[in-house]
């Protein structure tokens, strides 16, 4: 069984993620998941990762899961799942690039502690935030209407597939 150094999947991770979905990655059919949608990003480097950002959606709901893995094995993984009304998404990326790009450390797998403009607040509440495995629920909250409004949420969770050294 092979063995990788935490810092190296973490890397390939926010490497993956900074030229997927928050950046308008474009989204190809998932043959093995029939409504599906993927992102697939090798990730330069040696080795070469590759991740894969899945997901199906009916609008405002949706779920989907995140791997990364190495020569056809699942080496790491997480899933998510809730809803963001429409008039969000666009915002949940931004609080996504934040983390991945400016940020460059893994938070949970999600977003920032805190993120907010003048119209939206996103909070990542991460309860176990280790990349060997974590969990956490993220949300966006802000005005709309004249009152406070939940815009949505998600819940995530993941793992390691494999032992990881420190």
């Amino acid at each position: 069984m092979r063995t990788f150094k935490v810092e190296q999947l973490e890397r390939a991770f926010l490497e993956g993620m900074v030229v997927g979905y928050v950046v308008g990655g474009t989204p190809t059919d998932t043959p093995d998941l029939p409504g599906w949608k993927q992102i697939i990003t090798k990730v330069i480097g040696t080795p070469a990762f590759e991740l894969r950002d899945a997901w199906t959606t009916n609008g405002d709901y949706s779920s989907g899961f995140t791997t990364l893995s190495l020569d056809g094995e699942v080496l790491w993984i997480m899933h998510y799942g809730g809803y963001y009304e429409q008039d969000a998404h666009a915002f949940l990326k931004t609080a996504l690039h934040e983390q991945y790009f400016n940020g460059g450390i893994f938070n949970g797998g999600r977003g920032p502690d805190v993120f907010e403009t003048e119209d939206m607040l996103y909070i990542n509440d991460v309860k176990q935030p280790e990349f060997i495995h974590f969990h956490g629920k993220e949300q966006i909250v802000g005005r709309k209407n004249g009152k406070g409004h939940i815009f949505g949420q998600h819940w995530y969770h993941g793992q390691a597939l494999i032992p990881l050294i420190n």
